[in-house]
């Protein structure tokens, strides 16, 4: 039943966030054709016509809307992953969602998994967009001209082990995003304790708890200096600075996804 679940969220984010993505991605391809027809257009009038102050305000016209629809696809990410919660336990969809055979603590790890896919579908595709706005050929180009056997022996010279620092930074991104999505799920929970105005309390408990968050990082902080603190890390190596770090997303998640799961059972009363 959990896969189903899997399954209706993605359909569900996907149907918001899908369009944007092509919309994001034609955009850019409309910038790039644009850019080039400024610096090689099909004519000598075209060249002209694009190389005039009409060219120039069509390609800042242009450039405002990409970075308009790449504003818009960062905000809407967050808006969709949060609405998508939002709908499926306390909106419309709740009495559906609520009521199928799977555990309480499912639903939002369900919606969890599904948002963090979706937050990095968006960020491939605003690469996706930049490459496409410096010209897809351009880029394979810039691609060949790397001595990519020179590289990897520099790389393996200076950080030896590079890819277990890559695979453990991954982990510890993937890791971040979950945390700031359940921090979002517990805040919109705590915002439905409220008689009124559940959508300002939502946010408001949303900065309480990031200020809560910084507070207890300062009292655990204040007894360090900079010095003791490198020599800290220093002493841990690079490994456990990370995997340091890891513990504490590990440890916000199980506050926050047990936090909404109670209130999420209030809410329920069950």
């Amino acid at each position: 039943m959990f896969g189903k679940l899997l399954k209706y969220e993605w359909k569900a984010t996907g149907h918001s966030l899908l369009p944007l993505y092509l919309v994001v991605l034609a955009v850019s391809a409309v910038n790039s054709l644009m850019i080039h027809l400024g610096s090689s257009g099909p004519s000598p009038q075209m060249v002209r016509l694009m190389d005039s102050g009409l060219g120039e305000v069509i390609q800042l016209i242009g450039f405002m809307l990409y970075f308009g629809v790449i504003m818009a696809l960062t905000v809407l990410t967050v808006v969709v992953i949060g609405q998508r919660f939002y709908k499926g336990v306390v909106g419309d969809e709740g009495y559906l969602v609520l009521t199928a055979p799977v555990g309480l603590w499912e639903i939002p790890l369900a919606k969890c998994l599904i948002g963090l896919v979706f937050g990095i579908f968006s960020m491939i595709t605003a690469a996706a967009s930049i490459i496409i706005l410096m010209s897809p050929t351009a880029f394979v180009q810039m691609i060949r001209e790397v001595d990519w056997i020179l590289f990897f022996e520099r790389l393996n010279l200076y950080v030896p082990q590079w890819a277990l620092y890559a695979g453990e930074f991954s982990l510890l991104l993937v890791l971040a995003g979950a945390t700031e999505i359940y921090h979002v799920y517990l805040a919109i929970m705590l915002g439905q304790l409220s008689n009124t105005h559940k959508a300002a309390f939502s946010f408001f408990w949303y900065v309480v708890i990031n200020i809560v968050l910084s507070i207890l990082s300062y009292i655990f902080l204040s007894g360090f200096n900079l010095n003791s603190l490198a020599l800290i890390f220093a002493d841990l190596g690079g490994h456990a600075s990370i995997w340091a770090s890891i513990g504490i997303c590990a440890l916000q998640i199980l506050v926050f996804a047990g936090s909404t799961q109670y209130l999420m059972a209030k809410r329920m009363n069950v």
